[in-house]
């Protein structure tokens, strides 16, 4: 089967030396009126497509789809937007949180005159607060339109896929047994993750109370787009992502230099019979939107509701410490034997009624990210450890992400 001895082979071009070793991230935001609060749409007098004008005047490179603008690029930072407009801000190549701190905040205070102009303001929030689905235009993109009717009839995806802004993490992996360990350790963690930096303050206009609602839409609507089935059982090589790639629904491919939906075939049934393409692959990638997926940045953590600075940093830093130190690696492969897969396969379920009271082992999820807080805090670099004080009053101060969120917002608008 070539297509998908491609999809295998071109998992393996993604190794790199352990030395060369470096993190890439993506923070989504929503760009929102400051007045109420409602979404900024991309051709709204200063939409989406406006700001991104004005990064390109500030002397950054177009990212054009077609005569589509979707972006801008500088150096090792770009910026995308998404299915609904989210404003997505890429970093690559980097291993010091210093150096993702300052070209974060670098970006963010470039913005602060021009937004104050705009009457807008750029949120890292895991929901738009007040704006409803159909008051979201979708970003003109043929991948996008056929992603949106796609989405369509797979319950409340839409919802999530054009209104949430959610935060990706990449890390690298030098061969097949280091994706392994890679995947399996974030596919452990990530429903934990998910549930502590639930970001979700919002929605319609009032406080949201229900735990991972983002989450709870995507997983409900196709678990072949999203669950990444046998994740947790050894060995899952890079066939068995491949394998998971070939079945999940394709929703768009090139056809005669223009890009056309493909209905409800998969990517398997659409390339049995046709090369896949680096180009087609991509386009793929971006498709598929599980909790961890892959691409040229390595094996991406996602499916995490944005936050905002300084949480941004100390959950990569978080994450970096676990997914990047050997013994934390082995640590986390011993918890997968320790808790067994279906022990976790459950508390997975269990998490989107009980979010972190959920059972997992002897105690619950917010005791194991307790446990992953303890195990990392013992080997950052002194010069990092700062960065991960923000993790402090939601661990120990009974503050919840979303509930700050939400007293922000009412705040905003001079709501009780």
């Amino acid at each position: 089967m070539i297509s998908m001895q491609a999809i295998i082979n071109n998992l393996k071009s993604f190794e790199r030396p352990h030395e060369e070793f470096t993190l890439g991230v993506s923070f989504g935001h929503l760009l929102v009126n400051s007045s109420d609060l409602s979404a900024v749409n991309y051709s709204d007098a200063n939409g989406s497509k406006s700001f991104i004008e004005h990064l390109v005047h500030l002397g950054w490179q177009p990212i054009s789809e077609g005569d589509v603008l979707i972006g801008a690029r500088k150096d090792a930072e770009n910026v995308v937007l998404g299915l609904g407009g989210q404003v997505n801000w890429r970093f690559s190549g980097f291993s010091q949180i210093q150096d993702l701190e300052r070209a974060y905040l670098a970006f963010i205070e470039g913005l602060f005159d021009e937004l104050k102009r705009r009457g807008q303001i750029l949120l890292a929030t895991g929901h738009q607060p007040t704006s409803p689905l159909e008051a979201i235009e979708t970003v003109p993109l043929p991948e996008y339109e056929a992603l949106e009717n796609w989405a369509k009839g797979q319950g409340d995806l839409l919802d999530t896929l054009k209104l949430s802004a959610e935060t990706r993490v990449s890390f690298q992996y030098a061969h097949v047994d280091n994706f392994q360990k890679r995947i399996q350790s974030a596919a452990l963690i990530q429903p934990a993750l998910a549930a502590f930096f639930d970001n979700a303050s919002w929605v319609n206009g009032e406080k949201n109370t229900a735990n991972l609602i983002n989450l709870r839409r995507l997983i409900t609507a196709d678990s072949n787009y999203f669950a990444i089935p046998g994740v947790l059982n050894a060995p899952f090589k890079y066939e068995d992502y491949a394998g998971f790639v070939w079945e999940a629904p394709a929703i768009c491919a090139a056809d005669h230099g223009s890009v056309q939906p493909t209905g409800n075939k998969t990517v398997g049934e659409v390339f049995a019979d046709r090369d896949l393409t680096e180009e087609d692959l991509r386009r793929v990638y971006r498709m598929i939107r599980p909790a961890l997926g892959v691409s040229r940045t390595g094996v991406t953590l996602g499916n995490i509701d944005s936050v905002p600075y300084p949480l941004n940093m100390a959950y990569v830093l978080l994450l970096k410490s676990l997914l990047y130190n050997p013994d934390h690696i082995t640590a986390l492969e011993k918890m997968i034997e320790q808790y067994k897969v279906d022990k976790i396969e459950t508390m997975q379920r269990e998490i989107f009624e009980k979010g972190l009271q959920a059972p997992l082992g002897d105690g619950n999820v917010f005791d194991f990210i307790k446990d992953l807080y303890f195990m990392v805090s013992l080997t950052v670099e002194p010069v990092e450890q700062h960065y991960l004080q923000p993790l402090n009053s939601l661990l120990f101060k009974d503050i919840k992400t979303k509930d700050v969120g939400a007293r922000q917002f009412a705040a905003m608008l001079g709501k009780k």
